[in-house]
This record gives structure tokens, C-alpha cells and sequence, in this order.
């Protein structure tokens, strides 16, 4: 348990386990293979990292109630059934997928919505504890929604490594997210549970943006 936390540390704790998740992807543990293996790396590692702040979170988390809860169960529904209607009707050449054999979006199949979820709970961990944080300094609402935004937006440009230069995507379509999750926890009373269920289900408008720029190549 962390009781006084610097900036750094958050951002150490959390790049450390994401790092080695990108790296499994590398090497064989990813959105295709071993899907199980991965998907509880993301609960464990997030469930860690949760423990180890959680002094620093509990000012600002409230336990969810029923409605939260079947919110959530929604939200999952949801996301498969449109994914797999985004998948079938708008499909994306095996040819791009090899070209790009690291953008596992380019997928979409269960075995990719099923990790996505666990990938977006370790990522959400991140935004309430980074929120949290600037919270605690009694800064701004404003200057804590503008120093998160740099925060999410840096942290995707590490992708490039991984996945090239399409990850630009990524960095480029992350900003204003991030401007929406940080005010929905600091707006509202669930807030981190509604920007888990915006995040998650905003990769189905990403995967259609995708599509949308490789459908010539189909």
C-alpha cells in the first residue's frame, strides 16, 4: 500500500505492467492467442496496482449499486453484438490484417472483445488513478483536465514501438477521450464506471473509422 505517491511512481507502476503486456503480445500471449492468458494479466496487474493506491482513490470511489452494475452488464452486451455485426459487415482483408499483424482491432472477433475488456479495465485503473491524484493536489478542474489530457495522450505515442506508424490513430483519436472520461469522474458520482463503458464501446466507432480508411484495399 502507497500512502505518499509522487506522479512518477504512478506513472512508473503502471508503464512497468504495460510494457510487459505489449511485450507478451510480441511474443505470442495477445487479442489471438492465449486470449485467457492475457486477459487475466490485465485483471491481476490492475487489481495490484488498485490495492497499491488505494489510499489514494478512496476519497473518490463509490461502491456502484444495482443500476451501476447492470449498466456495466449492458455495456459488455452490447459491445459483442455490435462487434460482431461491425465485424461481419464491414470486414477487413486478410492481406491488411497480415500487414498489420500487430493492430489486433483489425480483428474484432470474440476472442479480441474479450481481452479489449480487460485491456480497458487496466487502462481505466490508470485514468482514476491519475485523476484521483491531481485531485488530491486541489488543483482546477480545468488544469486537472488539462495535465490528464497530455498524460493519455503521451502514453499512446508508445505504440508507435509496437505497432508502427498506424498507432498515430491511436495518439490522435485519444485526446478528446480523454477530455470526456476526466470530466465524467469528476462530474459524476459513477464517473469512472461510465468512462469504462464510453471507453470500451468507443472501440466499435474506432474499428468503423478504420474500416473506413482500408475498405479500398478489401
Amino acid at each position: 500500500m502507497v500512502t505518499d505517491v509522487s506522479l512518477f511512481q504512478i506513472l512508473l507502476g503502471f508503464g512497468f505492467f504495460g510494457l510487459i503486456s505489449l511485450m507478451l503480445q510480441r511474443r505470442g500471449v495477445n487479442y489471438r492467442d492465449r486470449v485467457p492468458l492475457l486477459a487475466v494479466y490485465n485483471f491481476i496487474t490492475s487489481f495490484i496496482l488498485i490495492v497499491l493506491y488505494r489510499n489514494l482513490i478512496s476519497n473518490y470511489v463509490v461502491t456502484p449499486g444495482i443500476f451501476e452494475f447492470i449498466l456495466l452488464v449492458i455495456t459488455i452486451i452490447v459491445f459483442f453484438l455490435l462487434g460482431n455485426i461491425i465485424n461481419k459487415r464491414f470486414p477487413i482483408s486478410k492481406v491488411t490484417k497480415l500487414k498489420y499483424k500487430h493492430t489486433y482491432v483489425f480483428d474484432f472477433d470474440n476472442e479480441y472483445m474479450i481481452t479489449k475488456i480487460s485491456d480497458v479495465f487496466f487502462q481505466q485503473s490508470l485514468v482514476f488513478v491519475l485523476i484521483s491524484y491531481l485531485l488530491s493536489k486541489n488543483l482546477h478542474v480545468v488544469t486537472i483536465i488539462f495535465i490528464f489530457s497530455i498524460i493519455f495522450v503521451s502514453i499512446h505515442i508508445v505504440l508507435i514501438l509496437f505497432m508502427g506508424n498506424i498507432a498515430w490513430s491511436h495518439v490522435l483519436l485519444s485526446f478528446f477521450p480523454s477530455i470526456i472520461f476526466a470530466f465524467l469522474i469528476l462530474n459524476f458520482r459513477y464517473g469512472y464506471l461510465y468512462a469504462y463503458c464510453l471507453h470500451l464501446l468507443s472501440y466499435l466507432l474506432f474499428r468503423s473509422l478504420i474500416w473506413r480508411k482500408f475498405r479500398s484495399k478489401i
